[in-house]
């Protein structure tokens, strides 16, 4: 007899149409729980004299396996799936000394075309006199001349590459986890599958915090064509 106590490396992986695309991980999660909600109880009664009220025949009809986890990694992929967006490759193209065209707004911030710049000019204009400029940000502010001018500039930035997420382009995320770990109670192995979960992001992305960003998924588990049951677990001698 032992009790259990896991250390586990999670997988996840995002399906398509039902199928498995391929796990990413392990991600740290937090907390994986898997919940079989009470039955309803459907109960047959007796309005007979002898036996009035007693139960005849009764039946405890099972409810669907929930899921909730929690995980702190906020990679794009698993940032996306809180978002219900997609991760795309994003790239910006190196400049030199190259013009650029925006429309000037007074007192204002206007995003230009690229950010993390190296060099930025004004023909005929001096920096924090006539605008300011974020150079990270790639964002300038015009302080003199006319509201709604278009004006040039001359940047210069590197070339760049990594992730966009556009939010909001799903509906429902469909994720298979795979955990592989230890019953550190007793040193042995142990494996759990989810084979599918139907899941929806719980709660707020808070941007601007104190404490590191969790994302939290609550959904139910599928029983895919083909399997038992919608988890199983697996202990190695």
């Amino acid at each position: 007899m032992s009790g259990l106590l896991f250390a586990i490396d999670p997988y996840i992986a995002r399906l398509s149409n039902g199928v498995n695309v391929g796990y990413f991980g392990p991600v740290n999660t937090t907390t994986l729980k898997l919940t079989h909600p009470d039955p309803d109880q459907v109960v047959r009664t007796s309005y007979l004299r002898a036996s009035y009220g007693q139960a005849l025949d009764s039946y405890n009809r099972p409810k669907p396996v929930e899921i909730e986890f929690t995980i702190d990694d906020c990679d794009p992929d698993l940032l996306s799936m809180a978002m219900l967006g997609t991760p795309a490759a994003y790239t910006q193209a190196e400049a030199t000394n190259a013009d650029e065209t925006f429309t000037a707004q007074l007192n204002k911030w206007v995003s230009l075309s690229k950010n993390n710049l190296t060099a930025f000019a004004i023909t005929g204009k001096t920096l924090d006199t006539d605008y300011n400029i974020d150079m990270v940000g790639g964002l300038v502010r015009v302080l003199t001349g006319t509201d709604g001018a278009s004006m040039t500039a001359t940047l210069s930035a590197p070339a760049r590459t990594g992730k966009t997420i556009d939010a909001g382009t799903s509906t429902v995320l469909q994720l298979a986890i795979r955990g592989v770990g230890t019953n550190l109670f007793t040193g042995e192995m142990v494996e759990i599958d989810v084979w599918q979960a139907n899941v929806s992001p719980s709660g707020s992305l808070d941007f601007i915090s104190k404490d590191p960003i969790s994302l939290t998924f609550k959904g139910t588990c599928i029983v895919p064509s083909g399997k038992a049951g919608p988890y199983q677990y697996r202990k190695h001698s």
